[in-house]
C-alpha cells in the first residue's frame, strides 16, 4: 500500500512543482493571523468538537499549516513540495487524534480553503489566476490526503 500512496503523492505534486507562486506565497504569509482568525470564527459554530479545543491550539495548529501552504506556493522544485508535503505536522496529528471525524476534518478544510482565497484575492488586490487556483487546491487536498492517511494508518480516524 505504501507504494501506491507515494505514486498519489507524485500524481499530486507534479502539477503545482513545475513554478512557485511568490505573491500568492506572500499573501498567505502576510495574512496568516487574519486568516486563522477569520478560520476560527467560521469553524467553531459548524464543527461542534472545536468548541472543545483551546483558541491558543487551534491558532498555533492553522499557523503550522498556513506557513507548509505558503512553502509549498514559494517552492520552486517538486522535490520542495513533495518534502513540505510528506510532513504531517505532529501538532495537526495530535489535534485530530484527540477527538476527529473525517466529516469535521473536511468541513474545516472547506472553509479553511473559501477564507484562504477570501483574503489572498484582497491582498492580492485581484483574482487569483487559474494556476494559483488550482496551485492552492492541489497543496491543500495534498496535505488533507496526508493527514487523512496518516490518521487512518494510526487507526484514529472515525
Amino acid at each position: 500500500m505504501e507504494k501506491s500512496h507515494n505514486h498519489d503523492r507524485e500524481s499530486v505534486t507534479h502539477l503545482t512543482a513545475h513554478r512557485p507562486f511568490p505573491d500568492l506565497a506572500a499573501a498567505l504569509r502576510s495574512q496568516s493571523e487574519t486568516i486563522t482568525e477569520r478560520w476560527m470564527v467560521a469553524v467553531r459554530p459548524v464543527v461542534p468538537s472545536d468548541t472543545d479545543l483551546p483558541s491558543h491550539e487551534l491558532r498555533e495548529n492553522q499557523s503550522a499549516v498556513l506557513a507548509r501552504i505558503a512553502d509549498v506556493m514559494d517552492s520552486p522544485n517538486r522535490h520542495g513540495v513533495d518534502e513540505l508535503i510528506g510532513n504531517v505536522s505532529p501538532q495537526g496529528l495530535s489535534h485530530f487524534r484527540q477527538r476527529y471525524d473525517v466529516r469535521e476534518l473536511m468541513t474545516e478544510n472547506r472553509l479553511l480553503r473559501r477564507v484562504i482565497i477570501e483574503e489572498a484575492e484582497r491582498v492580492l488586490d485581484r483574482p487569483m489566476t487559474q494556476a494559483e487556483h488550482a496551485a492552492l487546491d492541489m497543496s491543500i487536498d495534498a496535505m488533507l490526503q496526508e493527514t487523512v492517511y496518516e490518521l487512518r494508518r494510526q487507526d484514529v480516524l472515525v
